[in-house]
């Protein structure tokens, strides 16, 4: 009689440890790209610095960056229009000339944001795509 009550009360407490002791998966401690040292959504970056950068780079050394876009909120330029985003793609994770020239022109042109997105990485063995988490990166 005794094993026949155990068995239950044995099967319970395992599964009960079981799924309390599992631990959630957060969004938010998947790490994004690291832009000019801002590893985190929303840092800060110099325009004096921001020239010195030439590549995103991720925090897996197996993994690398097969593509990513990089976007700019353009102010108008007479300050009354609509905001204009402009949108480069970029392949691998050293930037183009395209995007480090444009970088060149974002003080004088007051752009206060720098978004890249659509990261997609490759795993190890060269041919599985995977996307990974962007950033946000402000200037001043």
């Amino acid at each position: 009689m005794k094993k026949i009550i155990l068995t239950p009360v044995l099967l319970t407490m395992i599964s009960t440890t079981l799924t309390f002791g599992q631990t959630k998966v957060n969004s938010d401690n998947i790490p994004n790209v690291t832009f000019c040292n801002a590893a985190h959504e929303n840092d800060t970056i110099r325009y004096s610095d921001l020239v010195k950068c030439v590549e995103i780079t991720q925090p897996y050394k197996e993994l690398k960056i097969k593509s990513f876009t990089v976007s700019f909120l353009f102010p108008p330029a007479d300050g009354k229009g609509e905001a204009l985003f402009l949108d480069y793609s970029n392949t691998g994770g050293k930037l183009s000339e395209q995007i480090l020239d444009v970088f060149k022109t974002l003080e004088a042109k007051k752009v206060k944001k720098i978004l890249i997105e659509q990261v997609v990485i490759l795993d190890a063995d060269g041919k599985t795509e995977r996307k990974m988490k962007g950033t946000v990166v402000n200037l001043m």
